[in-house]
């Protein structure tokens, strides 16, 4: 799927389940470079974040969207 329909797709997602996901503007940012197929890696040096800080967005993101790795 092309990265801008994923992303329409998730925030139809998330906007629907709001209220038990709470995803937040800076895992709506690292989703948004995730679907774009960077590493976490990369989106550390673009954001200036750490890599840890990164995966620990990562694995909130999976928590909160119920799903199990990020092709998930």
């Amino acid at each position: 799927m092309h990265p801008t329909l994923y992303l329409q797709a998730s925030n139809h997602h998330i906007k629907e389940n709001e209220s038990s996901t709470n995803i937040t503007d800076r895992e709506k940012q690292i989703l948004h470079l995730i679907a774009y197929e960077h590493s976490s890696k990369e989106i550390a040096q673009k954001l200036f974040l750490s890599y840890e800080t990164i995966n620990s967005h990562r694995k909130n993101m999976m928590i909160k969207l119920g799903v199990r790795n990020t092709a998930g």
